[in-house]
């Protein structure tokens, strides 16, 4: 994980690099108008008006590979994790991704089994920029065509007129703007099976794959069965500490103790009072870019589960996103059967796959990476996200909703006290949403006015 940026055709790529440091706070690289490859381990030694046409900053997990990468025709960034590198004959997941683009062109990512955003340069001489994203949108990766082309990781580095590349797409770029634009997006197969043996094997398998070469890693912790699954499934690989924040009397942390307790989890629990939470809000705001009540109240306990595993030096933080949506976890997941029965059930699902990027993805990235930690996704292994699809619905929605998930939670040893707890949103589970509206009840103002109050501050 890391920070990408760049300007088409060259410009202050130094100012962009500078306002990604969170994202790589251990080293910063530049490839130059002239073609030449800086980096550097010391943020002290950016000229933040340096000219450049890529950027990057570092957050090494394993091993340390400054980028960009560049044989000198061609030159890359990368953001992302690519697990089947060695397939490649690569020494690291930048080295394949570059293989990969240079010898086939952006037909050659439906060889990369992994989460990606990039800026490749396939002639240094030709002023061309080629822009993807991986299908599912986990890494971010923004735009501005307004003057000379600009990227970056987050779009608050661009400032202004930033928009998203949309997962799955491929944007070939040059100094006036866009050349070429192509996507990419998964076919939606209609659901026939009805039975999880491989679902489990491919969950398994998507923790394994991201887990190589780490020795201790942090997991965001409700208590829920989620979270709990995912507990019993790294704990097969690596040492986990769990991290649960939420105020004291919150069901999240009353959920987390208790499953600490029955199951011997190492969990750090984050109690959070008001004092800490106003403290917090105004940069949470800035770095999620948003003054939208739910999703600072989502993030917020994200944000401050990274931030204790950062301070006991732990890199990379594990999170069961994507179950509600493959899995039928929402209200409106039972709206949508009641309405159109399992096929409009089906509909609702992919629908709200498709838009994750939007509404979850980039906030928790955000979130967790405003303290320079990692945060990976095994139920959006994108075999596992075929194969949950490929479930018929009546294996989702029963008595409880993820009933399939449940089972197999069950059956991997999960308490019942867990795998029968009903879902409750991130923002209601830890009691952040409550303390934001008695912030704002403070000021006299609706929650929505006091976060926008705390922007226009900041």
């Amino acid at each position: 994980m890391c920070g990408i940026s760049g300007i088409v055709g060259g410009g202050t790529v130094g100012k962009l690099i500078s306002r990604l440091e969170h994202r790589g706070p251990e080293g910063w690289g530049l490839l130059t108008e002239d073609g030449e490859v800086i980096t550097s381990k010391d943020y002290d030694s950016l000229d933040k008006r340096a000219k450049g046409i890529l950027g990057h900053n570092l957050l090494p997990i394993v091993g340390n590979n400054p980028q960009p990468i560049s044989d000198g025709k061609s030159a890359l960034v990368f953001n992302g994790e690519i697990y089947n590198y060695r397939d490649f004959k690569a020494k690291n997941d930048a080295e394949a991704l570059f293989k990969i683009l240079k010898r086939y062109g952006f037909d050659g990512l439906s060889k990369v089994d992994g989460v990606y955003a990039f800026a490749f340069i396939p002639d240094i001489n030709s002023e061309e920029v080629w822009l993807g994203r991986d299908i599912l949108g986990v890494k971010p990766l923004w735009i501005s065509v307004d003057g000379r082309p600009k990227f970056a990781s987050e779009a608050k580095a661009i400032e202004r007129d930033a928009w998203p590349v949309l997962p799955g797409e491929r944007l070939v770029l040059t100094k006036k703007g866009i050349a070429e634009r192509t996507r990419v997006r998964l076919e939606r197969v209609p659901p026939k099976k009805r039975t999880h043996k491989d679902l489990k094997k491919y969950i398994e398998k998507a923790v394994e794959k991201r887990t190589k070469g780490l020795k201790e890693v942090a997991l965001l912790f409700s208590g829920g069965v989620d979270s709990t699954l995912l507990y019993v499934l790294l704990s097969e690989h690596v040492k986990v500490k769990a991290y649960t924040a939420g105020f004291p009397d919150s069901q999240d942390v009353a959920f987390a103790k208790r499953a600490s307790e029955e199951m011997g989890i190492d969990l750090v629990v984050e109690e959070l009072d008001l004092k800490q939470v106003e403290g917090e809000l105004p940069y949470l705001v800035k770095q999620l870019e948003t003054t939208n009540v739910m999703k600072i109240g989502v993030a917020f306990p994200f944000y401050i589960a990274s931030k204790k595993a950062r301070e006991d030096g732990i890199k990379v933080i594990f999170s069961g996103l994507g179950t509600e949506e493959l899995f039928a976890g929402y209200e409106r997941h039972i709206e949508a059967y009641k309405q159109g029965g399992w096929e409009g059930l089906n509909q609702a699902m992919w629908d709200g796959l498709e838009t994750m990027w939007d509404r979850d993805l980039y906030r928790d990235d955000l979130a967790t990476m405003a303290n320079s930690v990692e945060l990976r996704l095994p139920f959006l292994d994108l075999d596992v996200v075929k194969e949950a699809m490929n479930l018929h619905p009546s294996l989702k929605l029963g008595e409880m909703k993820k009933q399939v998930l449940r089972q197999i939670a069950k059956e991997e040893g999960v308490p019942d006290f867990i795998v029968n707890r009903p879902k409750k949103a991130a923002q209601y589970g830890s009691g952040v949403d409550k303390a934001i509206r008695k912030l704002a009840k403070r000021r006299g103002m609706k929650p929505q006015n006091y976060l926008e109050w705390i922007a226009n501050r900041s």
